[in-house]
Protein backbone atom coordinates (compact mmCIF):
# COMPACT_ATOMS: atom_id res chain seq x y z
CA UNK A 1 0.00 0.00 0.00
CA UNK A 2 1.52 3.27 -1.21
CA UNK A 3 0.39 5.38 1.74
CA UNK A 4 2.27 3.18 4.20
CA UNK A 5 5.42 5.11 3.29
CA UNK A 6 3.87 8.13 1.57
CA UNK A 7 1.92 9.25 4.63
CA UNK A 8 3.86 12.45 5.39
CA UNK A 9 5.12 11.32 8.79
CA UNK A 10 8.80 11.05 7.92
CA UNK A 11 8.97 13.88 5.38
CA UNK A 12 10.59 11.93 2.57
CA UNK A 13 9.03 10.27 0.61
CA UNK A 14 6.35 12.91 0.15
CA UNK A 15 2.77 12.64 1.35
CA UNK A 16 0.13 11.25 -1.03
CA UNK A 17 -3.62 11.50 -0.51
CA UNK A 18 -4.44 8.80 -3.09
CA UNK A 19 -2.17 6.28 -4.80
CA UNK A 20 -2.25 2.91 -6.53
CA UNK A 21 -1.31 0.86 -9.58
CA UNK A 22 -3.35 -0.16 -12.62
CA UNK A 23 -2.53 -3.25 -14.70
CA UNK A 24 -3.81 -4.70 -17.98
CA UNK A 25 -3.81 -8.21 -16.52
CA UNK A 26 -5.13 -9.68 -13.31
CA UNK A 27 -1.73 -11.19 -12.47
CA UNK A 28 -0.09 -7.75 -12.33
CA UNK A 29 2.56 -8.57 -14.93
CA UNK A 30 1.81 -5.70 -17.33
CA UNK A 31 1.24 -2.12 -16.14
CA UNK A 32 -1.44 0.03 -17.77
CA UNK A 33 0.76 2.95 -18.81
CA UNK A 34 -1.31 6.04 -19.63
CA UNK A 35 -4.55 4.95 -17.94
CA UNK A 36 -6.68 7.79 -16.59
CA UNK A 37 -7.86 7.53 -12.99
CA UNK A 38 -10.67 9.93 -12.11
CA UNK A 39 -11.40 10.59 -8.44
CA UNK A 40 -14.69 12.16 -7.38
CA UNK A 41 -14.88 13.43 -3.84
CA UNK A 42 -18.08 13.49 -1.74
CA UNK A 43 -18.16 17.27 -2.27
CA UNK A 44 -18.33 16.61 -6.06
CA UNK A 45 -14.80 17.84 -6.81
CA UNK A 46 -12.95 15.71 -9.34
CA UNK A 47 -9.29 15.10 -9.94
CA UNK A 48 -7.84 13.10 -12.84
CA UNK A 49 -4.46 11.39 -12.90
CA UNK A 50 -2.59 9.53 -15.61
CA UNK A 51 -0.61 6.40 -14.74
CA UNK A 52 3.11 6.37 -15.40
CA UNK A 53 5.07 3.64 -17.26
CA UNK A 54 4.86 1.39 -14.18
CA UNK A 55 1.05 1.82 -14.01
CA UNK A 56 1.36 3.92 -10.85
CA UNK A 57 -0.74 6.98 -10.08
CA UNK A 58 -0.73 9.31 -7.12
CA UNK A 59 -2.13 12.59 -5.89
CA UNK A 60 -0.13 14.70 -3.48
CA UNK A 61 -2.13 15.81 -0.49
CA UNK A 62 -1.39 19.48 -1.30
CA UNK A 63 -2.95 19.02 -4.79
CA UNK A 64 -6.01 16.94 -3.92
CA UNK A 65 -7.45 16.19 -0.48
CA UNK A 66 -10.62 14.16 -1.10
CA UNK A 67 -13.69 14.30 1.09
CA UNK A 68 -14.84 10.76 1.78
CA UNK A 69 -16.61 8.74 0.59
CA UNK A 70 -14.91 8.99 -2.78
CA UNK A 71 -15.75 7.43 -6.17
CA UNK A 72 -13.15 6.18 -8.65
CA UNK A 73 -13.24 5.44 -12.37
CA UNK A 74 -10.41 4.09 -14.54
CA UNK A 75 -10.20 4.52 -18.33
CA UNK A 76 -7.73 2.74 -20.58
CA UNK A 77 -7.71 1.64 -24.20
CA UNK A 78 -11.24 2.91 -24.84
CA UNK A 79 -12.68 1.10 -21.81
CA UNK A 80 -13.94 2.91 -18.72
CA UNK A 81 -14.74 1.12 -15.48
CA UNK A 82 -16.34 2.65 -12.40
CA UNK A 83 -15.40 1.14 -9.07
CA UNK A 84 -18.57 -0.48 -7.70
CA UNK A 85 -18.06 0.48 -4.06
CA UNK A 86 -17.15 3.80 -2.49
CA UNK A 87 -13.82 4.48 -0.81
CA UNK A 88 -14.70 5.47 2.71
CA UNK A 89 -11.50 5.84 4.68
CA UNK A 90 -8.22 6.52 2.87
CA UNK A 91 -6.73 6.66 -0.59
CA UNK A 92 -4.24 3.81 -0.32
CA UNK A 93 -5.69 1.56 -3.02
CA UNK A 94 -3.38 -1.31 -2.08
CA UNK A 95 -5.10 -1.62 1.31
CA UNK A 96 -8.04 -3.33 -0.41
CA UNK A 97 -6.53 -4.24 -3.81
CA UNK A 98 -3.93 -6.84 -2.89
CA UNK A 99 -2.48 -9.40 -5.28
CA UNK A 100 -4.93 -12.22 -4.55
CA UNK A 101 -8.72 -11.77 -4.63
CA UNK A 102 -10.44 -13.12 -1.53
CA UNK A 103 -12.15 -12.12 1.72
CA UNK A 104 -9.51 -9.46 2.50
CA UNK A 105 -8.70 -8.28 -1.04
CA UNK A 106 -10.60 -7.16 -4.11
CA UNK A 107 -7.61 -8.21 -6.22
CA UNK A 108 -5.44 -5.98 -8.38
CA UNK A 109 -6.85 -3.01 -10.28
CA UNK A 110 -6.80 -3.99 -13.95
CA UNK A 111 -8.38 -3.19 -17.30
CA UNK A 112 -7.62 -5.72 -20.04
CA UNK A 113 -5.81 -4.17 -22.99
CA UNK A 114 -7.65 -6.53 -25.34
CA UNK A 115 -11.05 -5.10 -24.38
CA UNK A 116 -12.04 -8.11 -22.27
CA UNK A 117 -14.06 -7.82 -19.07
CA UNK A 118 -12.12 -6.95 -15.89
Amino acid sequence: PCLTCHDGTIGNPGEFSVAGTVYVDEEGKTPASGAVVTLTSADATTFSLRTNNAGNFFARHKDYAPVYPMRVAVSYGGISVDMVSLIGRDGSCGDCHGPTPGPSSAGRIFIPADGGTP
